[in-house]
């Protein structure tokens, strides 16, 4: 009986010793060690949008970002795969955050929660047929042409994101899913050849979507 004991208690403590060795290995933070970045979100890039985002870990596992972009490219304006009705749209994008860091493990893995007020101001450029007035000899004429257009779109929305952060020192990568809520805050209206706001991948849409992002990260300190 005592030889079962000994035998018992050496290989518990053993197994301690083992498990104390792993645990060393494990980081106590479940945030990274550098406090501040610059994201690229490359995801925006099928968007036709460009957008940077500066972050800084202030507290903990609490990080706030402020992010700008630009949107310089062609929609399609009449959802259907069949016929191309793209514009060219041009504006900027700006955006805070908060992102709160849940778990690490000890690949240096971490999942977090973010939260994402954006507003986005766009202009859509088209043509339409109309009257175009110009003089000559001193009097006014009028003759039928394209009339250069604009059609403001504006809104403001939040994006609420699950996701997960691969770090390795000066460089990472995020992934992120959840749903945006986003609202058209002006009131002009869409050309009728537009076919737009219906849609949940229209510009001007009101309304909740998925969403997905993806974006590499710079750590600088």
């Amino acid at each position: 009986m005592k030889v079962l004991l000994s035998l018992f208690l050496s290989i518990l403590s053993v197994n301690c010793v083992q498990a104390q060795q792993r645990f060393e290995y494990l980081p106590f933070e479940n945030y990274p060690e550098r406090q501040f970045k610059l994201d690229f979100v490359y995801t925006d890039v099928l968007l036709s949008r460009g957008r940077f985002e500066v972050a800084y870990r202030w507290d903990g596992p609490h990080t706030v970002g402020l992010g700008m972009g630009w949107l310089s490219g062609n929609y399609d304006f009449n959802n259907s795969i069949m016929t191309e009705n793209d514009r060219y749209v041009s504006g900027f994008y700006s955006n805070l955050s908060y992102k709160v860091y849940l778990h690490r493990n000890v690949n240096d893995h971490f999942s977090f929660f973010r939260i994402t007020p954006f507003y986005q101001s766009a202009n859509v450029h088209y043509n339409e047929t109309g009257w175009i007035s110009y003089e000559q000899n001193g009097l006014t004429y009028y003759r039928r042409g394209l009339i250069a257009k604009k059609y403001p779109v504006k809104t403001f929305g939040t994006n609420l994101e699950l996701g997960f952060e691969v770090y390795r020192d000066f460089f990472a990568f995020e992934f992120s899913f959840g749903a945006q809520y986003r609202e058209k805050l002006n009131t002009d209206v869409a050309p009728v050849q537009f076919d737009s706001g219906d849609q949940m991948t229209d510009l001007d849409f009101t309304g909740f979507s998925p969403y997905i992002s993806s974006r590499i990260s710079f750590y600088f300190f």
